[in-house]
C-alpha cells in the first residue's frame, strides 16, 4: 500500500548516482478517482528516486515526496516530473525527487498519472546568478491550461528547496492556477529549474490553510484535504522571510481513513525553520481534481 513506503524497498538500491527507470522497483501502485498512484523510495544519498507511471496511455498529472531524518540535516533538492529515454520530450513519465539527510535516511517520490487529460509540461531555466537566494515563475502559457503540479531542480549540492508552490498570475479569478513557483538557496552555477504541469477541461480545486508558525530549530506538518468528492494531484507550501532559513523537507499526497489505499485524499506538507531566533510562517496548499 502507498502509505507504508516507509522503508526502503529491496529493488530500489543503486549505485550512487545512478539513473533508475521510473517504473523499476515500485514498492506501490494504487488507483482513484480515474488517477494512478504510485511509489517508491530510496537511500537519500544514492541519488534522485523517480516513480513512474507504468503504461504508456499514462502521463505524468502530479507528484511529490519527501526526505526523512533530523530536522537539520535533511532537505530537497529536487522534485520535478522526469522524462524518461522516449522519443518524445514531454516530462510524462514519472516523478523524481531528490535531497540530502543524515546516514540511513530516505527519500521517496510519489508519481500521480491520468489518462485522457489534456496535459501541457512547461518548465523555466532560470539564468545563471551569483546570487545564492533565487526564485523564479514558470506559467502555463494560457489557452485555459490550470496548474495541476509543480517542482523544482537545483543542479548544485548543498542546495535546497525553501518554497514550491502554486501562483495567480494577476488575472481576476485570483486563483493560484496560473504557473509555478520555485524559491531556492543555489551555492552554484549547475542548474536552477521551475517545473509545472497544467490541464485544460479539467476541474480543478485549489485549497490552501491560513499561515502557520514554524517555531525556531523546528519542523512543522500541515494537511490540506481535498474534500469527499477531490482527488489530489497536486501541492506545496511557501515559506515566509530570508530563503536561507526555511526548507521544504516532505511536499507529497496522503491516504485519509477512507475504504481505499490511494493517497488522493489531501496534501501533506513539512517546513523546517533553521533559524535559532525568528519564527518562520508555513502556507500549504492543496490542489484536487473533482
Amino acid at each position: 500500500m502507498l502509505a507504508a513506503v516507509a522503508a526502503l524497498g529491496t529493488g530500489a538500491v543503486a549505485l550512487a548516482g545512478a539513473p533508475v527507470p521510473p517504473n523499476d522497483g515500485d514498492d506501490a501502485v494504487a488507483k482513484a478517482g480515474g488517477l494512478r498512484y504510485s511509489a517508491d523510495g530510496r537511500l537519500a544519498d544514492a541519488g534522485p528516486v523517480e516513480a513512474g507511471c507504468g503504461p504508456a496511455r499514462w502521463r505524468t498529472i502530479g507528484g511529490g515526496g519527501g526526505v526523512t531524518g533530523t530536522t537539520s540535516e535533511r532537505s530537497l533538492r529536487t522534485l520535478r516530473p522526469v522524462d524518461f529515454d522516449d522519443a518524445d520530450d514531454a516530462f510524462d513519465e514519472g516523478w523524481s525527487v531528490g535531497g540530502i539527510g543524515p546516514a540511513g535516511s530516505v527519500a521517496t517520490a510519489q508519481a500521480i498519472c491520468a489518462r485522457g487529460e489534456r496535459i501541457r509540461y512547461r518548465v523555466k531555466d532560470a539564468p545563471p546568478s551569483p546570487a545564492e537566494l533565487r526564485s523564479a515563475n514558470v506559467g502555463c502559457g494560457g489557452g485555459g491550461f490550470r496548474v495541476t503540479a509543480g517542482g523544482v531542480r537545483i543542479g548544485s549540492a548543498d542546495s535546497f528547496i525553501s518554497s514550491s508552490f502554486p501562483h495567480d498570475g494577476g488575472d481576476r479569478d485570483r486563483r493560484p492556477d496560473d504557473g509555478w513557483t520555485g524559491k531556492v538557496l543555489d551555492s552554484g552555477l549547475a542548474g536552477f529549474e521551475v517545473y509545472a504541469i497544467c490541464v485544460r477541461g479539467a476541474v480543478v480545486d485549489y485549497r490552501k490553510k491560513k499561515p502557520a508558525t514554524i517555531p525556531t530549530d523546528s519542523a512543522l506538518t500541515r494537511k490540506v484535504g481535498c474534500g469527499k468528492k477531490g482527488h489530489a494531484v497536486g501541492g506545496g507550501a511557501r515559506i515566509t522571510d530570508l530563503i536561507n532559513r526555511g526548507r521544504i523537507a516532505d511536499t507529497q499526497p496522503y491516504d485519509g481513513p477512507d475504504a481505499d489505499e490511494a493517497p488522493d485524499d489531501g496534501w501533506r506538507t513539512t517546513g523546517l525553520n533553521l533559524s535559532s531566533g525568528a519564527p518562520r510562517k508555513l502556507v500549504p496548499y492543496a490542489i484536487c481534481l473533482r
